[in-house]
């Protein structure tokens, strides 16, 4: 009955509802001020859950034009104790979230902000509407939506299934924001390397990985958060760590970080096999593309396979050993590099290694 009379003013166009269960407060209240206390309960009333529902529902529209009341009630209903309750605020905030007045941007911004619980426990009528607010007009509601995305991603342990697909639908959406809301994505896709669920690590590699592909500004960030996964023998990080050599922008930090894996110190058969990539790799580099190289970088990727050829493991030490023979046929035994190839290979004293020297020097002689 109260809702019906609140409605009924509002309909009116009547500012004020006078006396009535709320008049010990001592002072006549606006119909939005009595469907706000209606929504949650207060004041002692005790009214139905529908009631309430159509209350929340009625809100939806003050709360939009950015109302102080109709935006608290609505935030202080997505933990409401009945399901249709939440769900009616759920859907209230998901609407002021993407449809709020172009001109009350608060409005929009505490709606984003109270969305992120129901977000985090998976719930995707709030995720979908933190997604769409990544595209508002304003930056600052671009940006919140972002950090509460980040946020999901990020800090959420839980096991249950739905708020694990809600990591998973936040690090997707954070894939899609605007430039202004990108370090704030890039930040949240570089700790999930490390999250607990393979499912999260893997898409945050994928995403990753695309960004050192496109390059960019964010390229170095995303190609820097690889470098602890392969020092710790992660051999998909190796390849795309390889991989951006080719580079312009990153590919002399491509280098340096494969240099730093080819001389991490491990026993692991795992981390042995990531030193041997990034060996590989290096070798493959200064032979095919040379001119690309700074002599300086020529000297320290020389510099590296001496120092593999020198290892106490065969299956890093034998391949070493052949990249510097074919270094040393390439360039003749002249220059830093070569010369440092024919030293090692003096030293090494293999059979094969032998017999590269005396072809190099049959070839310059």
């Amino acid at each position: 009955q109260v809702l019906q009379k609140v409605m009924l003013l509002r309909c009116r166009g009547s500012q004020t509802l006078g006396a009535g269960p709320w008049e010990a407060q001592g002072s006549s209240m606006t119909p939005v001020d009595i469907l706000a206390e209606l929504a949650v309960a207060a004041n002692g009333t005790l009214p139905s859950v529908d009631a309430r529902v159509s209350a929340l529902q009625a809100l939806v529209e003050p709360a939009r034009r950015g109302d102080d009341a109709a935006m608290a009630a609505l935030a202080g209903s997505v933990e409401d104790w009945h399901a249709k309750v939440r769900q009616a605020a759920l859907e209230a905030l998901s609407e002021v979230a993407v449809k709020g007045d172009r001109r009350v941007v608060y409005a929009r911004l505490e709606a984003v902000q109270s969305l992120a619980s129901p977000a985090k426990s998976g719930k995707q009528k709030a995720l979908d509407a933190i997604r769409a607010a990544l595209k508002d007009e304003h930056v600052a509601v671009r940006l919140a939506a972002a950090e509460e995305l980040a946020k999901i991603a990020i800090d959420n342990d839980s096991s249950d299934a739905g708020e694990l697909a809600g990591k998973v639908f936040a690090l997707q959406a954070l894939a899609t924001a605007g430039e202004d809301a990108s370090a704030v994505a890039l930040d949240a896709m570089c700790c999930c390397l490390s999250d607990w669920h393979a499912r999260v690590r893997d898409l945050a590699v994928k995403l990753l990985q695309e960004i050192v592909a496109k390059g960019g500004m964010a390229a170095s960030q995303a190609l820097e958060a690889f470098l602890p996964l392969a020092l710790d023998g992660n051999k998909r990080a190796v390849s795309i760590i390889s991989a951006a050599c080719s580079s312009s922008l990153v590919g002399r930090q491509a280098l340096g970080s494969l240099v730093r894996v080819a001389l991490v110190d491990t026993v692991t058969a795992q981390g042995l096999a990531s030193k041997v990539m990034a060996m590989k790799s290096l070798s493959k580099e200064l032979l095919a593309q040379p001119c690309r190289m700074s002599s300086r970088d020529q000297e320290a990727v020389a510099s590296v396979l001496v120092h593999c050829a020198q290892h106490w493991h065969a299956d890093l030490r034998v391949p070493a050993l052949d990249a510097l023979c074919s270094l040393a046929e390439v360039t003749g035994g002249q220059g830093p590099s070569g010369q440092a190839a024919l030293k090692a290979l003096q030293a090494s004293r293999q059979p094969s290694a032998m017999r590269c020297l005396q072809k190099v020097t049959l070839a310059t002689s």
